[in-house]
Formats: C-alpha cells, structure tokens, sequence
C-alpha cells in the first residue's frame, strides 16, 4: 500500500467515511472459518461461520445480528437469514 492510498484512508476515517467492501467469499484452507459478504439495497451483510452482520449502508453502524442457520450446503444457504430478502 503506497503513503497516498495511506493518507486518504486516514483523512476517510477522521471523516467518518463509511468503508468500502467487495461481494466475496472466503472459506479457511481448513474450513472451519467462512466468511461471507452481501450487498442489499439498504444493507451490507458480513457472515461469519453463520453469524449474519447487518450494516447499514449508508452509514456503516451495524444495525443488527442474526445467528445460527444451519445451511444444507454452503452454496445454497449463503447469508439466509430474517433479511435474506434485502440482498441477492
């Protein structure tokens, strides 16, 4: 990471700029970690090994939790939880 891309992140943060994050999946070489991330219209969820973090997208304050799916398969049940609706 170069000093420019460094001071821009340090002005963001005193600004309070919400950050930015990518649609992606990540899986441990072990598999005991997966970690998820949606985008909705009005949320940003982060899953982590089926602990579902909604983010308000706008401001970036989470805005609640939702715990414990059990997924039949990793594809087919990635992010569902009470707000499934919000985000493909």
């Amino acid at each position: 990471m170069n000093s420019v891309t460094k001071w821009l992140g340090r002005i963001a943060n005193a600004l309070r700029i919400p950050g930015f994050v990518r649609v992606s999946d990540y899986v441990s070489t072990d598999s005991r970690i997966t970690v998820r991330v949606r985008c909705g219209s009005a949320y940003t969820v982060i899953s982590v090994n089926n602990v579902d973090i909604y983010f308000d997208r706008l401001s970036g304050r989470i805005d609640g939790l939702s715990y414990g799916q059990k997924p039949r398969s990793r594809q087919d049940a990635a992010g569902k939880s009470a707000r499934s609706d919000e985000y493909p």
